[in-house]
Parts: structure tokens; sequence; C-alpha cells
């Protein structure tokens, strides 16, 4: 297994170990009512594409809301009734 492949693989379990719950516990804490990934990702310590697919996931479920503002910026928040 190549150093890369070690790398994905680890990075692949710990976003795992990061329950939904803790997603959301981090958007209810934020300092702001509105977030992006990247803070999401710094807080939660996971790569910005694990902590993006698990926001769409939280999305498609219906438990958190984005908003895309031009080609770059993706804004998360919980609605109301979470």
């Amino acid at each position: 297994m190549t150093r890369d492949e070690n790398e994905r693989r680890e990075r692949r379990r710990s976003s795992e170990r990061v329950a939904d719950e803790d997603v959301l516990n981090a958007l209810r804490a934020a300092p702001f009512p509105t977030v992006n990934t990247r803070y999401l990702a710094i807080e939660l310590d996971l790569t910005y594409d694990a902590t993006a697919r698990r926001l769409r996931r939280l999305r498609d479920d219906g438990r958190v809301e984005r908003l895309e503002i031009g080609d770059r910026l993706v804004l998360w928040w919980l609605p109301d009734e979470v």
C-alpha cells in the first residue's frame, strides 16, 4: 500500500469517528448563525472534503440548510426545527 493510500484510508477512518450529532453541535456552538465548510472542517478536525460530504448528507436528510454564494462560498446553518 502506498503512502497516499494510507493517508486516504486514515482520513476516511477519522471522518467516521465524527458523529452527525458532533457536526450539528459544532453548528450550534458556532459564534455566527451561518458558517462555511472550512470553519466546520477546522472545528471537527476533518478534511475539507470529508466535512463537505457529511454536510451534504445532512442537508439531504433535512438536518442542515445551505446557501451557495458565487462559485466558491457555501454557508451552512441549522433549520429552525433542529
